[in-house]
């Protein structure tokens, strides 16, 4: 994607620009406000660039469908983790493009009727795929510490003070993925559709600094996410940071 000019991000990102045409523009907590500004920092450009070309890749009827679901996000802001819904449920877009990747068709978002509700659904022939996608944070002691110990600078980078890498998974970081996969695996099994042959948890991981920076660990993650699946389900990941 070229280079953006700030005062065109609706040109440049047109799939994110439809989302803040169609939201509510007047409300302060809207997090597309300041979008031009935001895009001055060429992380958060790079960043958005990968995002947009994600929903890019949606059919049209699947982009109709996810705006449904993501517009009520996009004025909600938490004190401690910003908008983290709104790219909750942005990673949804990532579990499409696996299903796609996989040669699944019709690929759709499921309306959103309960907490049990799986995100998409697809097809394999004549049986069904049912998919739900789980996000694992950074952790609230990560968050803590990189607001207590980084600044952004007049580059726009946000610059931190050396740490050491941490070497092995924590106890708290298994069990928000043995949490989360129990969660998907009841939202699956309970969602009422004919044909389903085949259910799926995605976990997109967003993994603490200090883990993240260690391949080892990263072989350790998919060592224990392997061993979440079962007859019932299959469990799938990726990491994002």
């Amino acid at each position: 994607m070229k280079t953006t000019s700030y005062s065109s991000w609706a040109e440049n990102f047109p799939r994110l620009y439809e989302l803040y045409r169609n939201s509510d523009q007047e409300n302060e907590a809207n997090y597309f406000a300041s979008f031009d500004e935001v895009l001055k920092n060429p992380l958060a450009q790079s960043h958005y660039e990968r995002l947009e070309e994600e929903l890019t890749q949606l059919s049209d009827v699947a982009w109709q469908e996810f705006k449904q679901k993501v517009l009520r996000y996009v004025t909600i802001r938490d004190s401690l983790r910003g908008y983290n819904q709104l790219f909750e449920c942005f990673n949804e877009v990532k579990g499409y493009l696996y299903l796609k990747s996989e040669g699944y068709k019709e690929i759709h978002f499921i309306p959103k009727e309960d907490s049990k509700t799986p995100d998409l659904r697809a097809c394999c022939g004549s049986s069904i795929v049912l998919l739900e996608v789980k996000t694992i944070n950074t952790s609230a002691d990560e968050i803590k510490w990189i607001r207590e110990n980084s600044e952004i600078g007049a580059d726009g980078v946000r610059h931190m003070e050396a740490r050491e890498v941490r070497q092995g998974l924590n106890q708290g970081l298994n069990d928000k993925i043995t949490k989360a996969v129990e969660e998907a695996r009841e939202q699956l099994l309970s969602h009422a559709c004919e044909g389903v042959e085949h259910r799926i948890v995605y976990l997109v991981i967003h993994l603490d600094r200090l883990l993240a920076l260690d391949s080892s660990n990263l072989i350790k993650l998919a060592a224990y996410i392997g061993k979440q699946g079962d007859e019932q389900i299959e469990v799938k990941h990726c990491c994002d940071w």
